[in-house]
């Protein structure tokens, strides 16, 4: 471990002790999930006998020491529901999972272990702090600012090209002259792991930022004018050259301005019927998808087609093999993504090839099965749903209601990106515990306002 790298570790649990001590635990919390998401260095380094040290790892576990000292009595009160069922399921499932594929009972407890880490400790924080809408709006502010500090770091990174995560801690990430070059410039890729996981970030940011202005949680103060920043915000996603981040920014804030005209949940439900339906249709290999190629290539370009059609042979193989074990998966073995028929390498020497992994979808599907598929889009998805059940679209320019309107919003965006890519974010996942379990409270909605602004 560099010394740039021990440096930011410990000054980051210096800093989110100081923040517990100095603000109240929620944005002290939320404090933390975003500077140590934003800014520690993206590297895995192995540990004998423990799980490798990983941004997720150090987000998760510094954020825990902080609460358990300072705020326990807090932690203690989390009480699990129905709703968070699906986030059990995709925790505990990959234990018989490993069991099912004979890899022992080690295996299953590190699966859960790291299952626990990336997704439900930042789940269950939600539900500590921001299960009300005075959090959510904390949260979905949060969200917002974190995407405008971002923004002078994307420019800095399309201009000189992506290397301040060389420059600070003495790596690269990935291969600056094909994963960082798009449609004739730099992608930046700051300290996150990919230009993908940045185009997320800064997309999930900028419809924020737009649905608060549009709901007028974003007046100016002074010579600051909140929706100049917004703009500026979407001017950077869209010059990120990421079409994932292109395509969430246009979805998301088409899916607010219709829900909002027609005063209806409609479109958002829809939705979340397509994304069910994609994955339905495959995982069970009835739409090979081939037919998107020939329109992404009229759209976009050959090469970003050819991405795309390889993308899709990826997947088929490995959907392929799911499907021999489509309950409970593979487990983590590389049965799971083995490509028998050398239909992705047809030129390959070895007498084994393998598929690529790119999305979260079907690397859930073959390493989880159809049981872990379903904890983890219900744990996407059900919060989603029951907020949009919960409070009528004909409330949701309220401005209590509003930041968690677009929250939900956002939580559906990162759904639909795991679809296509792979990329983990906590801070997501916040948003997730607070929407599952955020309920109306009809009887004080000034309260919840005032609660908002302290």
């Amino acid at each position: 471990m560099s010394l740039s790298v021990l440096i930011a570790v410990f000054s980051w649990l210096a800093l989110l002790l100081f923040l517990f001590t100095r603000f109240p635990a929620r944005r002290a919390a939320l404090g933390g999930f975003l500077a140590g998401w934003m800014f520690l260095p993206t590297v895995t380094y192995p540990i004998a006998g423990w799980p490798d040290y990983t941004k997720t790892l150090a987000v998760a576990v510094g954020v825990v020491l902080a609460i358990v000292i300072f705020d326990l009595r807090g932690l203690l009160t989390v009480r699990p529901t129905w709703a968070d069922i699906p986030i059990l399921l995709f925790c505990l499932s990959p234990f018989l999972s490993s069991i099912y594929g004979g890899l022992g009972v080690h295996d299953g407890l590190s699966v859960v272990f790291q299952q626990a880490i990336t997704w439900a400790i930042p789940y269950f924080f939600g539900v500590l702090y921001f299960k009300s809408l005075a959090g959510l709006r904390e949260l979905a502010m949060g969200i917002f600012a974190g995407g405008l500090i971002y923004v002078p770091l994307c420019i800095f990174e399309m201009v000189a090209a992506p290397k301040l995560h060389l420059w600070i801690y003495g790596s690269t990430l990935g291969d600056l002259s094909r994963s960082a070059m798009r449609f004739g410039g730099w992608r930046p890729t700051v300290f996150m792991n990919s230009g993908l996981m940045v185009a997320v970030w800064m997309a999930a940011a900028s419809v924020l930022g737009i649905w608060l202005c549009a709901a007028g949680l974003l007046p100016s103060i002074g010579a600051i004018r909140w929706t100049w920043l917004a703009a500026l915000l979407v001017l950077t996603t869209v010059a990120l050259r990421s079409v994932n981040g292109w395509l969430l920014l246009l979805l998301g804030t088409i899916l607010l301005a219709s829900s909002s005209r027609w005063r209806t949940a409609a479109p958002v439900y829809s939705a979340i019927a397509l994304v069910l339906s994609y994955i339905l249709v495959s995982a069970t290999g009835i739409w090979s998808r081939e037919e998107i190629v020939p329109a992404a290539a009229a759209i976009l370009n050959r090469d970003r087609a050819e991405s795309l059609h390889f993308r899709f042979l990826n997947e088929r193989v490995i959907s392929g093999n799911a499907r021999e074990h489509p309950v409970l998966g593979w487990g983590r073995t590389a049965a799971a993504i083995v490509d028998r028929d050398h239909l992705v390498f047809p030129n390959a020497d070895a007498k084994t090839s393998y598929a690529v992994v790119d999305s979260l979808w079907i690397s859930t599907f073959a390493t989880f099965g159809a049981v872990g598929l379903v904890g983890l889009f219900g744990t996407l998805l059900l919060p989603v749903t029951l907020f949009l059940w919960r409070f009528p679209a004909a409330e949701w320019k309220q401005t209590a209601i509003a930041p968690a309107v677009g929250l939900a919003i956002v939580l559906l965006l990162y759904s639909i990106d795991n679809l296509a890519n792979g990329f983990i974010n906590p801070v997501f996942m916040l948003g997730a515990g607070g929407l599952a379990h955020c309920v109306p409270d009809r009887k004080a909605p000034k309260q919840l306002i005032s609660a908002g602004m302290r």
